[in-house]
């Protein structure tokens, strides 16, 4: 192996915030001028950012991630209510709410397997969040009236059965994303094989 991946850990999402996004485009008629929308296919919530990684450190850090504890079977999780960062006035990112009690200890349970491995501890809090539109360009827009109308909707409930590494390709036209190794929410197999092989690898 050679070169590098820019690599995340996270729950996909695709199955039950598709629709929610969907709603959302078609209420406000496509949303304030200035963001793009999150392509459906591309949701996701984000467990732990791991930025460039040399290609000889994959292997271990699917190993890694297939041995922690995770849900048994599939797992309930709501979309609620939503916000932007920084602020609706001048917002880069905007968001959906993420409720699920098994949120924080998976995200803990990444967070300890990647520092195993060499990882630097996360700094910033985690905060569980579905981020559905980006500013277009480097100047924030002022989503206030829309985030507003936000506040508490229900937008989707459901359940999730799977975290995946994802590989992140930087592109002119935003980034992309694809799985590299998926891991069933199961109980913790006493081999992990089949439940953290690199996808495309025999």
């Amino acid at each position: 192996m050679s070169g590098s991946w820019r690599l995340f850990v996270a729950v996909p999402l695709q199955a039950l915030a598709g629709p929610a996004l969907a709603a959302i485009r078609t209420r406000w008629d496509g949303g304030p001028r200035g963001v793009r929308w999150v392509e459906p296919e591309q949701l996701h919530l984000t467990l732990r950012f791991l930025g460039e990684t040399p290609r000889e450190r994959v292997e271990p850090l699917v190993g890694e991630l297939g041995r922690i504890a995770r849900p048994e079977g599939a797992a309930p999780i709501r979309l609620v209510g939503g916000g932007a960062f920084p602020d609706p006035r001048r917002a880069r990112v905007l968001w959906l709410g993420v409720a699920a009690d098994w949120l924080e200890p998976l995200a803990g349970a990444v967070e300890a397997g990647v520092r195993r491995l060499g990882w630097p501890a996360e700094r910033r809090r985690f905060l569980p969040h579905l981020t559905v539109g980006r500013s277009r360009r480097e100047s924030p827009v002022d989503v206030s009236d829309l985030i507003g109308s936000w506040q508490g909707h229900p937008w989707a409930s459901g359940s999730v059965a799977e975290f995946a590494l994802y590989r992140s390709e930087l592109r002119p036209e935003g980034a992309r994303y694809s799985v590299v190794a998926r891991f069933p929410f199961s109980p913790l197999p006493l081999s992990t094989s089949g439940h953290g092989r690199i996808l495309g690898e025999k």
